[in-house]
């Protein structure tokens, strides 16, 4: 779903600054002829009996007008609609975005220029067409055709201006307000309590729950490892002590005092404090 709107996106704002474009270089390119001023009264019935020729730079202009009209009003207008649309499914669907402030803001953007394209640009168009086809007509009203002309060109070069920098924040991506929560932001999941619910006189898990809650699973797993190893190693320590010490009691009293010595050294490591000794003289 995400792939499929991006991709309707990206082929709307293919159709926005195309059909900006084509305005662009067609109002560049046709230059608007001096319109003949209007007339009335007599000389009006009389002009109109007989067949007036259409000078051909008017009639090649008002076909250029009528091309801008069709342009803006079957690619334009609805590019703008599905980027619009669009953007706001990518926000909606795309947690990313919900908590990107460029998103929101390239959101903004699009709204206001779908907007001040159908006020500025489509409109424009379909009045210049409209006094085009007036003009070959023989009602030609120039000033309101300049007047038209000037809002139709600073809203072209607004609107092309927003569609770029749309365009920029989608690519840069800039960070504008809170940082936006990514997975490896999220706070650890909670430990679960310990098993048969075993609890201190304070009321909290013991010590080793509460410390293998602030590491991960690779963590405690590197420090079992570690425990393990020390504990194997203490109990080899104690076996070996242990051989030393029986050994020293049948050797006779004079090996029997660092025998012994062995010997508590090696449980003191595994079981706490040293142990008494018991004396071997008494056999029993």
């Amino acid at each position: 779903m995400k792939k499929l709107v991006k991709f309707v996106h990206e082929i709307g704002a293919v159709g926005v600054m195309g059909a900006l474009a084509a305005c662009i270089v067609l109002l560049a390119t046709a230059a608007p002829p001096p319109l003949p001023p209007a007339g009335d009264g007599a000389a009006d019935g009389a002009a109109a009996a007989l067949p007036a020729a259409v000078p051909a730079g008017l009639a090649g202009y008002a076909a250029v007008r009528h091309g801008v009209a069709q342009i803006t009003q079957w690619i334009l207008v609805p590019s703008l609609a599905v980027v619009t649309i669009t953007g706001l499914l990518a926000i909606a669907i795309n947690r990313a975005y919900t908590n990107a402030g460029w998103a929101w803001l390239k959101a903004l953007m699009g709204v206001s220029l779908f907007e001040g394209s159908l006020l500025t640009i489509a409109g424009s168009a379909r009045q210049a067409d409209e006094l085009m086809t007036m003009a070959v007509a023989g009602q030609a009203d120039p000033a309101a055709l300049a007047e038209i002309l000037r809002t139709e060109w600073g809203g072209l070069w607004l609107i092309m201006g927003v569609s770029v920098a749309n365009i920029a924040l989608a690519v840069w991506r800039p960070r504008i307000g809170p940082r936006p929560l990514r997975d490896a932001d999220e706070p650890p999941a909670r430990i679960a309590d310990p098993p048969g619910g075993a609890v201190d006189g304070a009321g909290h898990a013991p010590a080793e729950v509460r410390a293998n809650a602030t590491v991960d699973a690779p963590a405690n797993a590197l420090v079992n490892a570690a425990a393990d190893a020390a504990v194997d190693a203490a109990a080899d320590a104690a076996a070996d002590a242990s051989i030393v010490a029986h050994a020293g009691r049948r050797a006779g009293p004079q090996a029997r005092s660092p025998a012994d010595a062995a010997l508590r050294a090696a449980d003191s490591s595994v079981a706490g404090p040293a142990r008494p000794v018991a004396d071997s003289s008494v056999a029993g």
